[in-house]
């Protein structure tokens, strides 16, 4: 159990702000490399950072499929490119989510959106932030994730429990960041969450210096 606390009312405050200023560690690195590797054009997708509202909250993860040509293994969020068909970036990440766990849009409360991030896989990830409404026994689909797991909201949003995490692409070394847990959780993934929890805690300063 997590010796963290979070104030569930201040978090549903805070997400519910305006989330389109934040930053993404080592953003600036990384968009540089991506000109030196000529990616210009990066196509559109969307995740949903998930959570639980358990007496202790939950974020929702997933372990990738094996099946996969792609990205197998690695812990992400449900999610994928958005389709023709998705009338928004919204409805992309809440139909990859019905498609991979079965919880469909109708039990899901979006609660906020967090600026695009670019990607080496040449995507702009858009995340988008969901609370469900009630307990869901999820179904899980086997050709997209291998399991599902959870981490307390509480712990993800201290910025302290983040580690650099150095990758190497095209002969060439950058820094990503991970979260250490049974399954870890880095690059994408955990530099959203890194981001979140930089920018709750910035939250949390200025309202408490303004309630002083």
């Amino acid at each position: 159990m997590t010796k963290a606390f979070l104030d569930w009312h201040d978090w549903q405050t805070f997400v519910q702000s305006d989330l389109s200023q934040i930053n993404y560690p080592n953003l600036a690195d990384q968009k540089q490399w991506f000109f030196e590797l000529g990616m210009q054009q990066f196509k559109p997708a969307a995740v949903l950072v998930l959570i639980e509202n358990l007496k202790i909250p939950q974020v929702i993860l997933t372990v990738r499929s094996s099946r996969l040509q792609k990205h197998a293994g690695q812990v992400s969020f449900a999610g994928g490119k958005k389709d023709e068909e998705d009338a928004s970036l919204i409805a992309t990440a809440l139909r990859e989510t019905e498609e991979e766990l079965g919880v469909a849009s109708q039990q899901i409360t979006v609660y906020g959106q967090l600026p695009p991030l670019p990607t080496i896989s040449a995507y702009e990830v858009h995340p988008v932030i969901g609370v469900l409404n009630e307990a869901v026994k999820m179904s899980i689909n086997p050709d997209e994730v291998e399991t599902v797991f959870r981490i307390p909201l509480a712990d993800l949003m201290r910025p302290e429990n983040y580690r650099p995490y150095p990758i190497e692409r095209h002969q060439k070394l950058f820094y990503t960041v991970q979260f250490p847990h049974q399954h870890i959780v880095w690059g994408v993934t955990a530099t959203i969450l890194l981001a979140l929890a930089q920018a709750y805690e910035n939250w949390q300063m200025k309202k408490s210096s303004l309630d002083v």
